[in-house]
């Protein structure tokens, strides 16, 4: 046991600072990185214990720590949820943020998504690609697409109109004439 603690440690101080640098490239979050890199290096340590033999020690802890990193983004992808949208408590009363709740409610997810790390959570576009695990192109059609379904939305939900200044304007509404807000309230 103590050989194995000793193999593991060696490779720890070996290649911790090069495999933190390279998955930092991928994920700026440190705090994640070193989860990450700390449980791939304890099933370095686990495997080595049940005797398994790993030729390349520093590509296969890379190679697991990226995985770890991709499983991570699957889980935080199935998590993400906007609809920490606040609505009105007053009884009756019915503003903008109530529609936006039932909009974005009824958004598709990859839309959804986009909109809610960006505007919401207010991460930069790039980041939030990289956690969705799609181009940046991609991304910016995303969340570009995903204004626009917003901004229909109200229109087409809650009688809302374009300025002169491409600005929304709201005609005085009740919830319950709203074709969306009405059903997720």
């Amino acid at each position: 046991m103590a050989e194995v603690e000793n193999i593991t440690a060696k490779v720890y101080s070996s290649h911790i600072d090069e495999l933190k640098t390279s998955l930092l490239k991928v994920e700026r979050d440190n705090a994640l990185i070193d989860d990450v890199l700390q449980e791939a290096f304890i099933k370095f340590y686990l495997n080595i214990n049940r005797g398994k033999t790993i030729i390349n020690s520093k590509g296969w802890i890379y190679r697991v720590a990226q995985n770890l990193l991709i499983d991570h983004f699957r889980q935080e992808k199935k998590r993400i949820d906007p609809i920490g949208v606040q609505c009105s408590e007053e009884k009756g009363a019915h503003g903008p943020e109530d529609c936006l709740r039932g909009i974005i409610a009824n958004l598709s997810p990859k839309y959804k998504n986009a909109i809610y790390l960006t505007d919401i959570k207010g991460i930069p576009q790039t980041e939030s690609a990289k956690r969705l695990r799609v181009s940046l192109s991609t991304f910016k059609s995303h969340v570009q697409r995903g204004r626009k379904l917003i901004t229909q939305g109200y229109i087409e939900c809650c009688d809302y109109s374009i300025d002169e200044n491409g600005l929304l304007k709201r005609k005085s509404k009740d919830w319950k004439e709203c074709k969306v807000c009405s059903k997720n309230i």
